[in-house]
């Protein structure tokens, strides 16, 4: 008993169609894990950075006290703010 053509080929899509089905499935779950991670990393980098600006603000307003400030202030430590 040999197959037709169209048997073949009806086979081959039985076959190829669920693969095909997984195949994507797998691809969008990669892409959307790469994509999440992404995200991740760019908000830890926004945090990093907002938190180097705060500092810069504070170190900035410090040095403009110290500077402002009576050397004998500094020296004995009794500055406040």
């Amino acid at each position: 008993m040999r197959m037709k053509a169209s048997e073949w080929i009806a086979l081959a899509a039985v076959v190829v169609s669920p693969t095909a089905a997984l195949a994507g499935a797998y691809l969008n779950g990669a892409l959307a894990e790469r994509s999440a991670r992404r995200r991740a990393e760019e908000r830890v980098a926004e945090r990093a950075e907002e938190a180097r600006e705060q500092a810069l603000e504070a170190l900035a307003r410090m040095d403009a006290l110290l500077l402002d400030a009576e050397p004998s202030l500094v020296i004995n430590n009794e500055l406040r703010e």
